[in-house]
């Protein structure tokens, strides 16, 4: 347990699940329901699933697991999935002392816990996920489909967990908001996922410093105008949409455009970023204790006028 400013912080690494698989992949396929069962990463992961409303790939982890189960020994020991866990393992200590107090700096001064376990796990849809603790599936191709080495690709995790521990200090705000939400519901909770999402990609943006990731996609598209100009207007017309279609549906394109076509990271994160050079970071880290609607208030404010964000009610 450490201390940064208002924030109390116990951060811990545990890879004993993806460990499991590689140990023994043969005994996880033959009963994979109670793998799931007694797991705390698939248990987690679940959790998620029924959250966000994805189906569970079954499919997929058992392909992924008999992959696993055809190699030898000697390929499952040095498998880059493995072998990256490990690295990343291996710089817990620096990531507390380094990654957690770049996050740190990106919060305000409210009182937050950050009690979180790191999971690393493999064979899951999504390649990282926080749900009351962190979930990194070792496996996804987004890890090891470039040219990188086991060290790039640990700093791009490592990077990555930045991102998704710093959601925990945002969950702690919520209740602490100082803002009285609008009326339109609907607004509201597609500010904070816009928020949350676009704060916690710039800060891995930022932390780049210290856990190099210039492979990233949503860095790459946070540097070019024109994926920037996109994504902004996608967000935008995911806002608008919320007068003309129903609940379900507006759910649904949130989670197309705005979650997997990344709408509200790039948009928010480029938000974020003018609201941090224009008017400081305090300014930036104010808007987690008022709340969203504020952070769209205060960023309008000092955007370009064809930047701004239109939150008028329909």
């Amino acid at each position: 347990m450490i201390q940064i400013g208002t924030v109390t912080a116990d951060i811990r690494f545990d890879a004993g699940t993806l460990e499991k698989m590689f140990a023994d992949p043969e005994g996880v396929l033959k009963d994979v329901e109670t793998f799931w069962k007694a797991e705390e990463p698939m248990r987690y992961t679940k959790g998620w699933h029924d959250g966000v409303d994805v189906p569970v790939d079954w499919d997929h982890f058992r392909t992924v697991v008999n992959g696993i189960a055809e190699l030898s020994p000697m390929d499952r020991a040095e498998h880059p999935a493995l072998a990256t866990t490990r690295r990343v393992m291996e710089q817990e200590d620096r990531f507390i002392d380094e990654g957690l107090e770049h996050l740190c700096a990106f919060l305000p001064d409210n009182p937050a816990t950050l009690d979180i376990k790191i999971l690393f796990t493999g064979g899951i849809r999504a390649y990282a996920f926080a749900r009351e603790h962190v979930v990194i599936d070792s496996t996804s191709r987004k890890w090891h489909d470039q040219d990188l080495t086991i060290d790039e690709k640990a700093s791009w995790i490592l990077n990555l967990l930045v991102h998704e521990c710093w959601h925990a200090g945002y969950s702690e705000n919520r209740d602490q908001r100082r803002e009285t939400p609008p009326e339109d519901e609907a607004l509201y909770r597609l500010l904070d996922n816009i928020h949350n999402e676009g704060l916690a990609t710039y800060v891995n943006y930022t932390a780049q410093s210290v856990f190099p990731a210039p492979v990233e996609e949503d860095f790459r598209m946070l540097d070019d105008p024109e994926q920037v100009a996109a994504k902004f207007a996608s967000m935008n017309a995911i806002l608008a949409k919320r007068h003309t279609i129903d609940e379900q549906a507006l759910k649904k394109l949130a989670w197309d455009e705005g979650v997997l076509g990344r709408a509200f990271y790039i948009g928010g994160a480029y938000m974020a970023r003018v609201l941090d050079e224009r008017a400081g970071r305090n300014a930036l880290n104010d808007t987690i204790a008022k709340g969203p609607l504020s952070f769209v208030e205060d960023y309008n404010r000092v955007a370009d006028e064809e930047y701004r964000v239109p939150i008028r009610a329909g």
